[in-house]
């Protein structure tokens, strides 16, 4: 036991003599999209050769790299450091741990506010799925982290539909700190059409450069009638080719509804009903005859006119390519 004692002794010894320069590294407060690096040297004040090797750090935010595996007595060493948060927010204390003589370890102290740093948040706005006639709403914030008198002028959008209003807003957990914004509020109104939306929001500012600017918003409208899939993609197709797509439509309440017209686009597209289970679920079959069709991409919008009072049409997408 007093060798034991006495081995563990010399080996503490040796790790407590390698000195790191700075001991520790604090960024205060960075940006979640930023990146640091900073220089660490280690010396060897102990009388004996060390072997040097890099561990996981356990985040992929953090790494770090040593010149040298072996660190002879009284020599040097340079760990280089890198903090990229890639994204991630919080705040974070992180130890870089170097591993001495394949038993033991030291560590760098390593310690970071990681806050957003956006122009508006979030980069987008997807109100994903909503049925017709109920009212959707999201939360747009809106800031400038160089310029501190930063003003919206005015909000346009791409849809009718789509209503915005706006108010100042004191704004936290922003890089690089409290600052004064805007929170936007996006309003779906009752009248949108029926289908996939990929609309936007086009924001003027007072800013110096680039005082215009636009956040996509997307949203997919649906009613009482269902169609699986609603979006029908025949990949690539030869001139030589007819590709032939299925499509279901029911009710969702199990009510009968009759299919009165159907709008298609482009004289290369045909469609063909069938009724499954009268008037309560159809088959479309869509035939796309890249024969006599254009070359080129493709996107085209079906439109299956019913006589269901709260859904007069059902919108299925078609896209493709002939070469």
């Amino acid at each position: 036991m007093r060798q034991l004692l006495l081995i563990l002794s010399v080996i503490s010894m040796t790790v407590a003599e390698i000195e790191i320069s700075p001991a520790s590294w604090d960024l205060k407060t960075i940006a979640h999209d930023s990146v640091h690096v900073k220089k660490f040297t280690l010396l060897n004040k102990s009388q004996e050769k060390v072997a040097l090797a890099q561990k996981a750090t356990g985040c992929n935010c953090i790494r770090y790299q040593l010149n040298k595996e072996t660190l002879p007595a009284n020599e040097t060493a340079e760990v280089i450091v890198t903090v990229a948060p890639r994204g991630q927010t919080g705040d974070f204390t992180w130890q870089v741990p170097i591993r001495i003589n394949s038993d033991r370890e030291i560590a760098i102290s390593v310690r970071a506010k990681i806050r957003k740093k956006y122009l508006f948040y979030p980069t987008q706005i997807n109100l994903g799925t909503a049925k017709k006639g109920k009212g959707l709403s999201a939360s747009l914030l809106v800031m400038s982290s160089t310029q501190a008198d930063f003003i919206i002028d005015n909000i346009t959008s791409s849809h009718k539909s789509l209503t915005t209003a706006y108010q100042k807003k004191i704004i936290e957990d922003f890089y690089p700190g409290t600052q004064t914004g805007y929170e936007v509020t996006v309003q779906l109104q009752d009248d949108i059409d029926f289908g996939r939306h990929s609309e936007y929001l086009t924001i003027h500012t007072n800013m110096a450069e680039n005082k215009t600017f636009k956040v996509p918003v997307f949203v997919y409208i649906t009613g009482d009638i269902t169609a699986v899939p609603d979006y029908v993609g025949v990949g690539v197709l030869s001139k030589e080719q007819v590709a032939t797509k299925r499509v279901t439509l029911y009710h969702n309440n199990f009510e009968k509804f009759q299919i009165l017209d159907i709008e298609i686009p482009d004289s290369f597209v045909k469609v063909r009903t069938e009724k499954v289970i009268d008037e309560k679920y159809y088959y479309l079959y869509i035939e796309i005859n890249a024969k006599v069709a254009p070359r080129g991409e493709f996107r085209n919008i079906i439109k299956v006119r019913t006589d269901c009072i709260t859904q007069e049409y059902i919108p299925v997408y078609v896209h493709g390519f002939i070469k």
